[in-house]
């Protein structure tokens, strides 16, 4: 089964992020021109913070608005619950530190299909993996961390 989301985001030139608690700006990102919004659920929030963008964000796609959301890295205490939401409402998921390919898997059989994926491959290990991550059922496109690459190739093991 094809998501619908599925052409539209594997052939995404322009990719908008904007902070999941700043719902003010959900809307002005939609109607940017931007060929993907991406509500950031990671790096754009703070700590504290988490649990009300994610709800901020569910009440976006709630009103039927589309959007990516990216989620907190796995391992992290807000992933499960940024997975769980993305559920519910079928929204694509961009997966950050994608680097184990079962978690694509997992996220894919969770969702029942229902979401399609984005693994952003941030790491060394991404990369050496990133033919089994992109891979796994559900991904539609791999995205890449250039900035934390680069703190890669500075900071050799």
């Amino acid at each position: 089964m094809t998501h619908p989301d599925s052409s539209r985001i594997a052939t995404a030139r322009t990719l908008l992020f904007v902070p999941g608690d700043r719902p003010d700006r959900f809307a002005k990102a939609d109607s940017s021109g931007a060929d993907l919004v991406i509500i950031d659920l990671e790096d754009a929030v703070a700590p504290g913070d988490k649990d009300s963008a994610r709800d901020k964000a569910a009440a976006w796609f709630a009103l039927g608005n589309r959007a990516v959301v990216r989620v907190n890295p796995p391992g992290t205490p807000w992933f499960e619950a940024d997975v769980a939401r993305a559920a519910e409402h079928g929204c694509p998921v961009m997966v950050p530190k994608a680097e184990e390919p079962a978690v694509l898997a997992e996220i894919a059989t969770y969702t029942a299909g229902r979401c399609t994926l984005i693994p952003l491959v941030e790491t060394a290990l991404g990369i050496e993996r990133a033919y089994e991550v992109c891979a796994e059922p559900g991904v539609v496109r791999a995205a890449f961390g250039n900035v934390d690459l680069v703190s890669c190739a500075r900071n050799p093991m």
